[in-house]
């Protein structure tokens, strides 16, 4: 690896990155070198590195482990990928902000929740009654609030048995992933701890909507949950904007 010098710098990282999984022969599983190994090898920031790993995980190319480390994934040497990634791939390279992320969700999920509400089967209202119970006797050593949130909106998408919808859903899962969104809601609910409880209510209306099969009323109760979230995140950016 050499010294990088240019405005897409995140582009070049990406291929010194696939050029070291090549190079040092590395297999799904291997760990690749820290962010801030490859940031002093080749003489760039850390966010750049950053940057680049984000277009890498949403290729699948990729893994990260929370407090893990960075790992080569199955898409390393696949030469095809899903819409579902190539889509994540077009959005995660423009880096989109988790705020753009919220303003997308609007436009997706409301529309899930309320096709879900008239398609639900009984496994799948089952499958949210469970993810609600989880929420409500959350254990923070065998489970996340991150994994809960997504497991409840992935499968609000599956029961509203759209399949083009589920790809897109899982698309924007893929970005929460890759762009800080966790990070993101950490600090807003570090910042107002009746946001967690204000959340968890949010996310019981709607599973009541979906279960009685109202669709107007799940759509709705969806919209509220989600204009919150952006509301949040626009916040929380600007905050961020005026500290720099």
């Amino acid at each position: 690896m050499k010294p990088l010098q240019t405005e897409k710098i995140y582009e070049l990282i990406i291929n010194e990155i696939n050029d070291l999984i090549d190079e040092s022969h590395l297999h799904v599983g291997d760990r690749i070198p820290s962010e801030r190994e490859i940031a002093a090898r080749l003489s760039v920031s850390r966010s750049s590195v950053r940057q680049a790993i984000s277009v890498l995980v949403t290729k699948g190319v990729l893994t990260v482990k929370q407090g893990g480390g960075t790992y080569v994934a199955d898409g390393a040497f696949n030469e095809k990928f899903t819409l579902a990634q190539q889509l994540s791939t077009s959005l995660a390279e423009n880096q989109i902000s988790p705020l753009e992320i919220a303003e997308m969700r609007l436009f997706i999920e409301c529309e899930s929740a309320r096709l879900c509400a008239i398609n639900a089967t009984d496994n799948i209202i089952i499958r949210l009654q469970s993810i609600l119970y989880r929420a409500y006797n959350f254990n923070e050593k065998t489970d996340s609030l991150f994994k809960i949130n997504n497991d409840l909106h992935f499968t609000i998408a599956e029961g509203a048995s759209n399949r083009v919808l589920l790809l897109i859903m899982r698309s924007i899962l893929e970005l929460m992933s890759a762009n800080m969104w966790e990070w993101a809601k950490k600090k807003n609910m570090k910042k107002d701890a009746k946001m967690l409880e204000t959340h968890r209510e949010q996310h019981r209306r709607i599973v009541e909507a979906i279960i009685a099969h109202n669709p107007e009323e799940a759509e709705a109760c969806m919209r509220d949950h989600l204009s919150d979230i952006t509301h949040e995140m626009n916040i929380l950016f600007n905050e961020s904007i005026q500290h720099k």
